[in-house]
């Protein structure tokens, strides 16, 4: 099984509300989600968003933000979660 590992670092332009964020180079994973929208649910499975910021939501399991990304058929990679290479 392939699976693809996403930079997750920030949600979206909103998290570091006191910075420019263009001059920050992540993408955002609601950048991410809009890209791939159209992927088949079989595609969408494969994906799991890594290297969180400390600001992202998605740190948080069962955060509106996590559920959004799960609902979408996506991945929020965990602390202990164990990938067969």
């Amino acid at each position: 099984m392939d699976d693809a590992f996403l930079d997750g670092t920030f949600h979206d332009g909103q998290e570091l509300g006191h910075r420019d964020m263009s001059e920050v180079p992540h993408p955002f994973i609601a950048e991410s989600l809009a890209l791939m929208e159209a992927w088949p649910d079989s595609e969408r499975d494969k994906v799991f968003f890594i290297h969180l910021n400390h600001t992202n939501p998605l740190l948080q399991p069962g955060s509106p933000a996590s559920l959004n990304v799960e609902e979408k058929g996506y991945h929020v990679a965990r602390h202990g979660d164990q990938f067969q290479l």
